[in-house]
């Protein structure tokens, strides 16, 4: 990259740090830690822009080599919350970068499942390839692979510690471990095979559950083993978009995945009876549950369903509200307790339409607060593909939110 390049890179990096250092990051800093310990206080919003992030970064691109528009992307990334919709989105006073890992259930690549053309835009994908009939199908299920590419992590931590390290600090990070064993197996045989095997084939569906269990425990130990598992006690991803402040876990190293947050969903369990769930999918669930440290359950899936079964859940800290829930419900499941309500509000009420319903959102807001009195309440807006280019649109929900907040929230 040329000096111009560099200048550029440096400067991003510089507002970060600054930004990091200020009393407002230093507010929500706090706040989070307050909302992780399950302490109820003013409810806090973030806005996950991973899907529709390009409409912003991109015009603002300033760089032209290949690496240097990866480092501008991604510094520019880290400040798009703060500068265009002043949300509770914390900034790190350094640039972290996670290592990349992969899960091949039964030695197949999801990953290659979707769409990467430019008409699909990554965005759609394919499901139910490989098994049609599981008894029938079942020696096609192989060896699952896995892995961490650690020397594409350390290359890219050496080339922005040369151009900005002494400036904003340059390190690899955690996450939480997201574990999906029903999306994997929905993956390879369809929604409707998947449903279909657990009637017919029980037991077999118990095996492949069984199998994929033992491989994400490999997995586990692999990454122990290799220096893989990293703190995840600050700024850290806790999936589905929120953050790993805490002080109930190592925050200098972490070693074991009993030291640091996971992850786990059933999305495509919503079909079934809670029986069949708690027959099928839970006790598999609850051991792999039991492996970290602190979890985060539920992304669109009504988790009041099978709350019976993931009440006892002794590390269970977050829970996912989806705009398909049962809202009173789970105030009623969470109020007073040691779990996150972590709503998410209905996609459509920023995204679909070019101008903000305003009624619409604060009927949709004022609702969830009335619902979740007496809760640690967590607002994260996901599944957003789109915002028509307009980030003024999203400053606007975040203020609507804020005005529902001051409004009905007690």
């Amino acid at each position: 990259m040329n000096p111009k390049e560099r200048g550029i890179l440096r400067s991003l990096a510089e507002k970060q740090l600054e930004v990091s250092r200020s009393d407002k990051n230093a507010r929500i800093v706090q706040a989070r830690k307050k909302l992780n310990r399950c302490e109820r206080g003013t409810p806090l919003i973030h806005i996950e822009p991973d899907n529709f992030a390009k409409e912003i970064i991109t015009p603002l691109m300033l760089c032209e080599s290949e690496q240097a528009r990866r480092l501008e992307h991604d510094l520019r990334f880290n400040l798009i919350n703060h500068d265009f919709f002043d949300d509770d989105t914390p900034v790190p006073d350094y640039f972290g970068i996670k290592l990349p890992m992969y899960f091949h259930p039964f030695g197949y690549d999801i990953s290659s499942m979707r769409d990467t053309s430019n008409l699909g835009k990554g965005r759609g994908y394919h499901i139910g390839d490989v098994i049609g009939d599981l008894r029938d199908d079942f020696e096609k299920l192989n060896e699952t692979t896995f892995g961490v590419d650690e020397a594409s992590a350390r290359s890219y931590q050496e080339i922005a510690a040369d151009v900005f390290g002494d400036i904003l600090p340059v390190k690899l990070v955690g996450s939480s471990l997201k574990v999906t064993p029903t999306y994997m197996i929905v993956f390879l045989m369809g929604m409707q095979n998947m449903y279909i095997a657990m009637i017919d084939y029980p037991d077999d569906f118990k095996r492949v559950m069984r199998l994929l269990t033992d491989d994400y425990l490999r997995f586990f130990r692999m990454l122990e083993r290799g220096g893989f598992i990293l703190p995840t006690t600050e700024f850290e991803q806790v999936h589905m978009s929120s953050f790993a402040f805490t002080d109930e876990l190592p925050n200098d190293t972490a070693g074991r995945t009993t030291n640091i947050w996971g992850y786990l969903n059933s999305q495509e369990s919503v079909g079934i009876s809670p029986g069949m769930y708690a027959e099928l999918v839970f006790p598999y669930y609850r051991e792999i549950a039991e492996q970290f440290g602190l979890l985060s359950y539920g992304c669109c899936e009504a988790s009041e369903a099978v709350w019976e079964q993931l009440k006892t859940l002794k590390n269970l800290r977050k829970v996912s509200v989806p705009f398909c829930s049962n809202e009173e419900r789970m105030g009623e499941l969470l109020r007073g307790g040691k779990i996150v309500y972590q709503r998410k509000p209905d996609s459509k009420t920023l995204g679909l339409q070019i101008a903000l319903d305003e009624d619409f959102i604060r009927k949709h807001i004022s609702r969830t607060l009335r619902a979740a009195r007496g809760c640690a309440l967590e607002i994260t807006q996901r599944e957003v593909f789109t915002i028509h280019g307009d980030a003024g649109k999203v400053k606007r929900y975040v203020q609507i939110i804020r005005e529902c907040i001051e409004k009905e929230w007690q």
